[in-house]
């Protein structure tokens, strides 16, 4: 499916009558709003937190794309479900930080599905401002510095045991 079917085939309208989609879509505009609220994008992490609600969009979309193989759209489902779920490895009332382990856990799936999937597959779903493969190497980066490796590892560790479940 291309970005513009998808697009036009789920506008937020009609999602509004698609039982499950719309909690998903509600999560995004949640997100969407709460990152708003601190509206400064001068911090690097800030302008990668702001990333978030279309890299979400671009997992969604990638659920459905039948160019992924069906073990990274099973892996994907299961980052949806860390994104949506109350618990996280940092909670998400935290002002700011609260979302970075989201934007990792999203960044470091994609760069695992990068190891086996074309790119371009990506670059097509993709709708943000940003080059999404320059966002991922730099969110990676910044992640090193800002995060530590400790938190690092659980999130890595989080990723390796949901790609290994889905083999």
């Amino acid at each position: 499916m291309k970005r513009e079917d998808f697009n036009e085939a789920f506008d937020h309208e009609e999602l509004e009558e698609v039982g499950g989609k719309k909690k998903l879509f509600g999560f995004y505009e949640r997100l969407r709003k709460h990152l708003a609220r601190y509206g400064n994008r001068r911090h690097p992490i800030m302008e990668y937190l702001f990333l978030l609600p279309d890299l979400f969009i671009l997992i969604l979309r990638l659920i459905v794309e039948k160019r992924i193989p069906l073990r990274f759209r099973i892996f994907i489902g299961s980052i949806i479900g860390y994104l949506l779920l109350p618990i996280d490895i940092i909670p998400d009332f935290i002002p700011f930080i609260g979302y970075i382990d989201d934007l990792l856990i999203v960044v470091f799936g994609l760069n695992t599905i990068l190891n086996d999937v074309d790119p371009s597959v990506l670059e097509q779903n993709w709708s943000g401002d940003r080059d999404l493969l320059l966002s991922i190497r730099e969110i990676t980066e910044q992640a090193y510095r800002f995060v530590g490796k400790k938190n690092l590892d659980k999130i890595r560790g989080w990723i390796h045991k949901n790609v290994k479940a889905t083999r």
